[in-house]
């Protein structure tokens, strides 16, 4: 403490009339500081009121007088300009914090018999005198009449940043901040905003446009028929794919199997669909409700499969058994497409923001039944065989050889092994393929697949997100523009069995393989809705 007066004292040199510090003391000091600040703040109460005393019109000398007090760049909060005076209903006591001209420019413009102040007291915070600055902590109430009627109070407690210049004997406000704000409406005893003058129902809390009275039942309606339209922006699709396990092939030879992860390709996913709801709101305000409805949904995205190749026992059309050999010749690319039929269920906030609009924000489930499903693929595959002679038995006849190399006796109907012996000539190679095809043997070299597949999906549950604005548009129908979110897992009751391909030319989706399929959406919503009397 004795420093910081000591550092007072050297920086008031010149300030108080020739004191120093050997011929006074701290409590002098503070004394004669105090008194100026006491005076500095008789006059700044007085200019803050912007009127000449003893008056009650707006003085643009007087305002130009409390000016002076600032730095040209001080900022302040405004006291008396709550955002209720710009039209603001819904957050009506908040007071911003700008300028020093556009604080003077707000109360010229809503209180033209200007402000009253009252001091009711102050304390000051010497803790950064040493830096040239000081804060006064002030308690006040300020009243106000706006120039549309309001008898605005605020009972005030606020921190004015002073900047002490010219060895502390010149003032200069820095910004006034605001500690605590309590602002009331002294003409409005149902707290509406709608002051006693202008209220039909003074005794009842109302609304702005039912003047002051609760709104009738036409104006505030609590149910809704609507349509609403979506379309996908962003798809994000998972897909566990078929599993070694569940394949359907006898006797697989696993050291030659092979079978890539199923990957999506959501650049070529599509997704649209219609909505009918209900909507029904509850409470007073209207805020809070819920719907139901029923919606239609489409979806469409490419599955891709990068290698499949697998040898397993069969049996042809002869009673011969065998080593049949299915291979892919291209990236297995599959479009799959899905119609679902949902009942959406969701929970409903809406807030109004301006006259004729505001916001809503939907949150819920949908349960969803898949109507129908297909995948049609884009491929190709060789459809080979190895026959092996067992000589060894009483009756020679063909066996299924588990070894990885086939022998070198074995009758290789197999498209690398025919190349090899016509000089890799694709024609010859080709027409030999067809010559044992047309012989019973049921084989192929790169066997174009694009055949459509169907399959089904369990019953799911979806999670719905939406929120966005509203407009009203006629006096009974608005219409809505957001976003919606969709997240959705869809299972399959899959068996062991599954064949990706067998037959030559055959295909079988590889939803038809898969245990789970995960979809997240995120698209624009537009909807029409019309309130029900």
């Amino acid at each position: 403490m004795k420093k910081i007066f000591f550092c007072l004292i050297i920086l008031i040199d010149g300030f108080l009339p020739r004191i120093s510090a050997q011929q006074n003391s701290e409590a002098e000091i503070k004394k004669i500081f105090s008194a100026r600040i006491d005076s500095f703040l008789n006059v700044f109460m007085q200019a803050s009121e912007l009127k000449k005393p003893g008056t009650d019109v707006y003085s643009e000398e007087v305002a130009r007088t409390y000016e002076s007090y600032f730095l040209p760049d001080a900022k302040v909060y405004y006291e008396m300009a709550p955002a209720l005076l710009d039209g603001d209903r819904d957050y009506p006591f908040f007071l911003k914090f700008s300028s020093l001209k556009n604080y003077i420019s707000k109360i010229k413009t809503y209180y033209p018999a200007g402000l009253n102040q009252n001091l009711i007291q102050y304390a000051v915070d010497y803790s950064k005198l040493n830096s040239g600055s000081f804060n006064l902590i002030l308690q006040k109430t300020v009243l106000g009449t706006s120039s549309n009627g309001y008898e605005f109070k605020n009972s005030d407690t606020i921190n004015i940043e002073i900047k002490a210049e010219n060895n502390l004997s010149e003032f200069k406000i820095i910004r006034i901040l605001n500690l605590g704000s309590e602002i009331s409406i002294l003409n409005d005893k149902d707290n509406d905003l709608v002051i006693d003058a202008n209220d039909k129902c003074p005794d009842v809390a109302g609304t702005f446009s039912d003047q002051g009275c609760p709104p009738s039942a036409e104006n505030r309606a609590s149910s809704y028929i609507g349509i609403q339209f979506n379309y996908g922006i962003s798809e994000n699709t998972t897909i566990d794919g078929p599993k070694k396990a569940g394949l359907g092939y006898n006797s697989i030879i696993d050291p030659t199997f092979k079978m890539s992860p199923v990957t999506v390709d959501d650049n070529n996913s599509n997704r649209y669909g219609v909505t009918l709801q209900y909507d029904r709101f509850f409470g007073r305000k209207r805020i809070f409700g819920g719907s139901i409805g029923v919606s239609y949904q489409y979806f469409e995205t490419e599955l891709n499969m990068q290698e499949f190749f697998v040898e397993f026992h069969d049996i042809d059309k002869f009673g011969n058994d065998y080593r049949r050999v299915v291979r892919s010749k291209s990236v297995i690319a599959e479009k799959i497409k899905m119609s679902s039929l949902m009942i959406p269920l969701t929970i409903k906030f809406k807030k109004k923001l301006f006259s004729k609009g505001g916001i809503f924000v939907d949150a819920g489930v949908a349960f969803s039944l898949l109507l129908s499903g297909s995948g049609k693929a884009n491929a190709s595959f060789n459809y080979e065989a190895i026959y092996k002679l067992d000589n060894s038995l009483p009756t020679p006849k063909f066996i299924y050889d588990t070894n990885v190399t086939p022998g070198i006796s074995d009758w290789l109907i197999q498209e690398d092994f025919v190349n090899s012996l016509n000089g890799n000539n694709a024609a010859a190679t080709n027409s030999y393929f067809v010559e044992q095809k047309s012989n019973g043997f049921d084989v192929a070299v790169k066997k174009e697949v694009d055949q459509s597949s169907d399959f089904k999906l369990n019953p799911a549950v979806v999670l719905l997100f939406s929120g966005g604005f509203y407009y009203t548009i006629f006096k009974n129908a608005e219409v809505n523009l957001g976003v919606l979110y969709m997240s959705e897992s869809k299972s399959k009751d899959n068996s062991s069995g599954y064949k990706l391909t067998d037959k030559t030319g055959e295909y079988s989706s590889i939803v038809n393989g898969s245990d789970k399929l995960d979809f997240q959406s995120i698209g624009i919503v537009l909807g029409l809705k019309f309130s029900l009397k």
